[in-house]
């Protein structure tokens, strides 16, 4: 199996997740991010069939997250790359410069992502004639994890739409597109509903070494279940009067 290494892209945590903003603070913010990206790089770096990680971001806290996890870190400024679509494009021709083969883009907001998802994903694009594997979010909408040949590399079009659009671009340049749904993998959380549903799955799985944890410490402080679970209460309430 050829070597495969992860490529994750981080935004600046102070400018994460806005569109929660009616949920949580600025600062909870950046701390609800920084805990799923530090659940993500748990699965990364546990996973057998990852031989590295490379995150790439400009975020001040990014160079000690890698020195935590073992992680490579470059700065997007060293790429010469701004914006996701050009950065992960870079970062995929650092590694194809350093004779990696095979690169799975991840995103950093996957906190019930587990290291068992990882190495099957890679076991299957192996196994298959494939030159890109697609991982859907749930509303099959964005793409939440992308595994390409980086002597292969799709154009890259992350953004609204981006799993129809990156299965559009992958066939206009005669790439053999799998894709893999995937429940876990599947949750990113960027709207206020998406964190009810994370708050509630990681509530049943409660074990402190479970996938989630830095994600289910931060949503378990008191004044932020007291908030989910009032907005949950609403959001049933708003259902139950829509029938």
């Amino acid at each position: 199996m050829s070597a495969c290494w992860a490529l994750l892209p981080i935004k600046d945590l102070v400018q994460a997740k806005t569109r929660l903003g009616g949920v949580l603070a600025s600062h909870e913010r950046r701390a609800l991010a920084q805990a799923m990206a530090e659940d993500v790089l748990d699965a990364l770096t546990s996973a057998e069939h990852i031989a590295g990680v490379l995150l790439v971001s400009d975020d001040p806290g990014a160079d000690m997250l890698a020195a935590k996890y073992g992680v490579d870190w470059l700065p997007e400024a060293e790429l010469g790359a701004s914006g996701l679509n050009a950065v992960v494009a870079a970062g995929c021709e650092t590694l194809r410069q350093r004779g990696i083969e095979q690169v799975m883009v991840v995103h950093s907001d996957l906190p019930l992502l587990r290291a068992s998802d990882v190495d099957s994903l890679v076991t299957r694009f192996a196994s298959e004639p494939a030159d890109l594997l697609l991982v859907p979010d749930r509303r099959r909408d964005g793409t939440n994890i992308l595994l390409a040949r980086s002597d292969r590399l799709p154009a890259f079009h992350y953004g609204s739409g981006s799993f129809d659009a990156h299965r559009v671009a992958a066939e206009q340049q005669d790439l053999v597109v799998d894709e893999q749904q995937m429940p876990d993998a599947a949750l990113d959380i960027d709207q206020p509903a998406d964190l009810i549903d994370a708050w509630y799955r990681l509530q049943a799985d409660p074990a402190a070494t479970r996938p989630g944890r830095h994600t289910r410490a931060f949503l378990s402080r008191s004044e932020i279940t007291r908030r989910l679970a009032a907005l949950s209460d609403l959001y049933t309430a708003n259902s139950r009067d829509a029938r």
